[in-house]
């Protein structure tokens, strides 16, 4: 009695055939074989947007807990009579010891997660894009700027404070995208209306209005405050500008944090698969089994008999 079932070697479209023993082969990818790592949003946000405010701040900190020395003799350049305890963010980060080499490292973190950012926020806008061809200059100037505030940061953090010009230029391309950042982010956010799909992201539009109002202040008071203390070396000014100085970085990583609620289900998978070959068996039916050996019988038995037909014909056409 034969088996209901029987064990055939297949083939597919990307089988790869055997001409020894007629089995086929394909390439496939295992379970064991990959190798990713799936990333919770989470933890690019940790990377890409509070890494830096709280690397700030912790540098910050430790000015005033192990450099309180330092930091009551801080002075300026041109302004040696006045003596500020609240140094600017630019010395206590890019200048003094160890804070220098603690924060190079955080931007070495910080950098490659914030690029998710654009690829981010490049899918949410186009996906809920209007027909308007306004949305789409604006769109295109968003993500010209995300790739612009990185690029600032990165540059402010390796140009220290010793090269003058070229920090301040630095800082410049840092704060300017990212105030246009909080600017055409709440812009798209409106006309696409993604705001109006549900409450959490009516929530953080308002907080991320409230952030660009602010915020935009804050920078505009920089531009003011310091000429003011390099022209008439005033404390107070100095003052201003260091404080808004400190509040603009967190600013920075709350408003880029914010993602976090934005995008709530998201992972990232980042690993790599090797592909292999393996031998794939499948169950077929006994029946379709007998019936393929019936087949290949009949053809045979049309081969023999084509081939006896051509020897009688031959030796008829010879005599």
């Amino acid at each position: 009695m034969s088996a209901p079932y029987s064990l055939e070697k297949t083939s597919s479209a990307c089988s790869l055939e055997n001409s020894e023993n007629g089995s086929s082969r394909e390439l496939v990818m295992t379970q064991e074989d990959v190798l990713a790592k799936n990333i919770k949003l989470r933890s690019m946000m940790l990377l890409g947007a509070l890494l830096p405010g709280v690397g700030c701040y912790f540098c910050v900190a430790w000015a005033y807990v192990f450099q309180l020395d330092v930091v009551r003799n801080f002075t300026t350049i041109g302004c040696e009579q006045t003596h500020s305890w609240v140094p600017p963010v630019s010395y206590t980060i890019g200048y003094w010891m160890p804070q220098k080499y603690i924060w190079m490292f955080i931007v070495t973190f910080h950098f490659p997660a914030r690029i998710i950012f654009i690829v981010l926020y490049r899918r949410l806008f186009l996906g809920n894009s209007p027909r308007h061809p306004s949305y789409g200059c604006i769109l295109k100037c968003y993500l010209v700027t995300l790739w612009l505030e990185p690029i600032g940061l990165l540059s402010v953090s390796v140009l220290d404070i010793t090269l003058f010009e070229l920090h301040a230029f630095s800082y410049a391309l840092w704060l300017i995208p990212f105030n246009f950042n909080m600017l055409f982010n709440v812009i798209l956010h409106h006309f696409s209306r993604i705001r109006a799909s549900n409450d959490t992201h009516e929530i953080t539009w308002r907080i991320k209005l409230f952030l660009l109002l602010t915020g935009l202040t804050l920078s505009l008071s920089t531009a003011v405050s310091y000429p003011i203390f390099m022209n008439s070396c005033n404390v107070y000014a100095y003052y201003a500008f260091s404080i808004a100085e400190y509040l603009l970085v967190g600013y920075n990583s709350l408003f880029h944090f914010l993602a976090y609620w934005e995008f709530p289900e998201l992972k990232i998978s980042i690993g790599f698969t090797q592909l292999h070959t393996v031998e794939r068996i499948k169950i077929v039916p006994q029946r379709i089994v007998e019936a393929r050996q019936l087949k290949k019988n009949k053809n045979q038995q049309d081969n023999d008999r084509n081939n006896n037909d051509n020897e009688e014909k031959k030796i008829h056409e010879k005599f």
